[in-house]
């Protein structure tokens, strides 16, 4: 597939766009430094996730008999959300990744990136914490790049959830501030939001057709402490895990500057 790269390392498989594969080196150093805490965060995070599907399972039944189908319907989904945003306010760029629990439609996904690439996607998975330690090194990377043109501009990173049927996670969950700015993208059938996160943190407008299922706590539940445990933060790393991602970044620049010197 020329049009896309994986991305292997500690963490699951991320399929990203071609365009970044000069730079895993990089994020295989950051993965590298952080390597110890991704595990913990990984497994704390699997008995969050509490996938319901719907009672009447037949269009779930013909997009699961069809990976094509579902392909295509995540490829138009996405197409949508990027000309969304073809035009931004002066100063944005808005960057998209994909999060699906399936990946049975991904060799069909990849096939129509190949014959067309879709310009500010950045990378899929089937693992939301790994998706979202690859936004936070995609993150450090659009920063470095910007520096080095002297660019100032804000990136909008847009989370795309594709759904058949609905996605529950129960456990709360919140993320890095590193990720911020950060919008949400769900589906809604039969005027029922698909997607449900718990994110006792976040400001509605970081959820498009994403439903909030967060209650508060209790008064009295707060003063006995017997409230809600802290969020899993998703794309936290340690601070010297982006050092290390930044010092490999600049490494691969000079050796690109010392190979184009050397083929002149």
């Amino acid at each position: 597939m020329g049009g896309v790269q994986q991305a292997r390392g500690v963490i699951p498989l991320i399929t990203t766009p071609a365009k970044y594969a000069s730079a895993l080196g990089a994020y295989h150093a950051l993965l590298g430094k952080a390597g110890v805490a991704l595990p913990q965060v990984l497994n704390r995070f699997e008995p969050l996730k509490s996938v319901r599907r719907i009672a009447n399972a037949q269009e779930a039944s013909v997009a699961l008999d069809s990976p094509t189908k579902f392909a295509k319907k995540v490829y138009s989904m996405t197409k949508y959300h990027i000309d969304s945003t073809a035009k931004p306010l002066d100063g944005e760029r808005h960057l998209y990744f994909i999060y699906h629990p399936d990946n049975d439609w991904y060799p069909q996904f990849c096939e129509m990136l190949d014959q067309k690439q879709l310009n500010r996607f950045c990378g899929v998975s089937d693992n939301l914490p790994a998706l979202c330690f690859w936004m936070r090194f995609v993150r450090i990377l659009l920063r470095e790049t910007n520096r080095r043109r002297s660019l100032v501009v804000e990136d909008v990173f847009h989370i795309i959830i594709p759904a058949y049927w609905p996605i529950h996670f129960e456990g709360q969950i919140d993320f890095s501030d590193e990720l911020y700015p950060l919008v949400i993208h769900g589906e809604v059938h039969q005027g029922k939001p698909q997607v449900k996160l718990n994110l006792p943190y976040a400001e509605d407008w970081i959820l498009d057709n994403v439903e909030n299922t967060y209650e508060e706590p209790w008064e009295i539940t707060k003063a006995m402490g017997l409230g809600a445990k802290d969020p899993t933060v998703l794309g936290e790393i340690p601070t010297d895990a982006d050092e290390a991602a930044i010092e490999e970044i600049h490494l691969s620049w000079r050796r690109n500057r010392s190979n184009g010197r050397r083929r002149r």
